[in-house]
């Protein structure tokens, strides 16, 4: 599995799909800073806002999906289709084989869109004004207020922790919805459809009208965005805790109709 982490983390696919995360949050960002430092320094936005800004406002949000399932659902694709994955079966065993492919794509879609958010954030702190709410009342959050737990960290290490815990976030659902392609891409094998699809039902989830028995689903980005409590973070754990089960098992099913019926 080492050997298969490497090699999707060192693909052109996953720095496509870095780069283009990066440069929609640099999108949003750079415009801004420009927009502060010509407003004068009464008005210049720190590095913690810059960082945030593109989550909290900007069009991040359009190209998650995507940029998760860019990773390696096509890998898959490309093994199915050049029936690689019946050699691999025979050689090994249909459990492994899940396992391995399940948790491989995980880490490598989540580390593409955790790290580029990272990247980015870093990038800001390098160059902008440092956070420092209690000195500068420009530098505050509106959002970070009451029982939201951004708040206790805005003045730990300029709110480091505040961008560990939104590089985590965006690194756990991103492996989540990079699975989502993966298991679109066992059950059909077409490049377009294993990033299409999991796109659609990306917005369709953030829609308002996602419900499940009448319980209406957590935003997709929630794990990350602003107003976050504890509570909020329980449920969203719980959420996507069973829509991995599924995910998981729709794979396996996928898996052992192509071991079957090859």
């Amino acid at each position: 599995m080492k050997e298969e982490l490497r090699s999707a983390i060192f693909s052109r696919w996953f720095l496509i799909a870095f780069v283009l995360m990066f440069l929609t949050l640099l999108g949003m960002s750079f415009p801004e800073r420009l927009i502060s430092i010509n407003s004068g320094e009464e008005n210049r936005m720190s590095a913690l806002q810059l960082a945030l800004l593109p989550i909290f406002f900007g069009g991040v949000m359009l190209i998650f999906p995507f940029s998760a399932c860019t990773v390696s659902a096509h890998r898959q694709t490309g093994e199915i289709r050049s029936g690689y994955i019946q050699w691999a079966l025979l050689r090994g065993n249909a459990r492994s084989y899940a396992i391995r492919k399940l948790s491989v794509n995980f880490l490598a879609s989540g580390l593409a869109v955790g790290l580029a958010f990272f990247a980015h954030a870093m990038l800001w702190r390098a160059i902008a004004w440092p956070s420092q709410a209690l000195l500068y009342s420009q530098h505050e959050i509106p959002s970070f207020i009451n029982d939201v737990i951004y708040a206790p960290w805005m003045e730990i290490a300029h709110g480091l922790p505040i961008i560990l815990w939104m590089t985590m976030g965006m690194l756990l659902m991103g492996g989540v919805w990079g699975t989502v392609g993966l298991v679109v891409s066992m059950w059909v094998p077409d490049a377009l459809l294993s990033v299409s699809v999991p796109t659609f039902l990306y917005f369709l989830w953030n829609s308002g009208s996602s419900r499940w028995l009448g319980y209406r689903l957590p935003s997709a980005s929630r794990i990350y965005n602003d107003a976050l409590t504890w509570p909020i973070v329980f449920e969203v754990l719980a959420v996507n805790f069973i829509w991995m089960l599924l995910l998981c098992l729709l794979y396996w099913l996928g898996l052992k109709r192509r071991a079957y019926h090859a």
